[in-house]
């Protein structure tokens, strides 16, 4: 056997074996799918902040309907620990008194209470690398103001 025909076996035996393929593949799925584990894991927080906040919003704004005066200042304070008490950060920051507004009563009996500008910070960098790395959340909530008269 000539020395040119083994370099050949050698060389067609090489080319042929797929030792190492299953690391190649695996290599090439593991940022793909971490990358869509992690954005799962940060979207599924922005849900839950964001239902979180609604609520919260909504207990505020129903305290405020049944106050008897929703304008006076110990309402107003009322208005805002039930926001507070209500909403669940799930690690975030908390809501402070500038975020949470409350509007008067209007013509037809409504009053409003919403958060505006929450900051979502997200856990994971994924959300910094496609350009969201801090996300404004705002709520309000309407609701008929219940007078006692």
């Amino acid at each position: 056997m000539s020395r040119a025909s083994v370099v050949r076996r050698c060389a067609r035996r090489f080319l042929r074996a797929e030792r190492g393929a299953a690391a190649v593949e695996f290599a090439i799925v593991v940022p793909v799918l971490l990358t869509l584990v992690l954005a799962i894991i940060d979207f599924g927080r922005l849900m839950f902040v964001t239902a979180s906040l609604t609520a919260a919003v909504r207990d505020g704004a129903r305290v405020a309907a049944v106050q008897l005066d929703p304008t006076t200042n110990a309402a107003r304070t009322a208005i805002r620990a039930r926001v507070k008490s209500a909403f669940q950060t799930n690690g975030g920051a908390a809501l402070t008194d500038g975020q949470i507004s409350i509007s008067a009563v209007d013509a037809d009996g409504a009053i409003t209470v919403g958060v505006t500008n929450y900051t979502y910070n997200p856990i994971t960098p994924i959300a910094t690398f496609v350009g969201m790395g801090t996300i404004r959340v705002s709520r309000q909530a309407v609701l008929r103001w219940e007078r006692s008269s």
